[in-house]
């Protein structure tokens, strides 16, 4: 229904340009979430690898042969989103001495994968910063338990995540309301 048909229906509604943002606002939220459902609905590549990897994996590396085998089932995780990725197993890599400290930290595989899902999350890291790069490494993910901590965290958060521009529209709209 567009806004004219709208008002005629319900001639009360607020009209002021405070009201509009405020249903802007909350439209973009709503839009957001809803598509961040199609893609959880859509099962997208990371997800459904994910999921399946999860399920066994719950409890730590007691479950795994070998702590040689926990680092290969993280680093294979993360090739499956990165086909082209060259992280490989050598044990006198950053890579793999990273993996095996945040292992021997008490993190299970499963925190480890839904670091790297948390790192894709991320829209400083996925490319809207100042240089626009990427940083997805493996390494960089790894690095020391705070990074793998904050992925988490990112991973878990529910809130749905608005691009910068739409951000920084909303913001000028704001400030633009305070001067009048």
């Amino acid at each position: 229904m567009d806004y004219e048909t709208e008002l005629k229906m319900n001639p009360r509604r607020d009209t002021s340009l405070p009201a509009a943002l405020a249903e802007l606002t909350s439209s973009v939220k709503e839009l957001t979430l809803a598509v961040l459902n199609l893609k959880k609905e859509s099962g997208s590549k990371k997800k459904s690898i994910s999921k399946n990897k999860r399920i066994n994996y719950k409890d730590n590396i007691n479950i795994y042969n070998s702590r040689e085998r926990a680092i290969m089932d993280v680093v294979e995780y993360y090739k499956e989103i990165h086909p082209k990725s060259k992280a490989g197993l050598n044990p006198k890599s950053p890579t793999y001495k990273s993996i095996n400290e945040r292992l021997t930290e008490g993190y299970s595989v499963a925190d480890l994968t839904e670091a790297i899902d948390g790192m894709h999350k991320s829209p400083f890291h996925n490319g809207q910063n100042k240089n626009k790069t990427k940083f997805l490494s493996l390494e960089l993910c790894m690095r020391n338990s705070d990074k793998v901590d904050g992925f988490l965290m990112m991973n878990r958060d529910t809130t749905p995540n608005v691009s910068v521009n739409t951000l920084k529209t909303v913001e000028a709209m704001k400030s633009w309301l305070k001067e009048d």
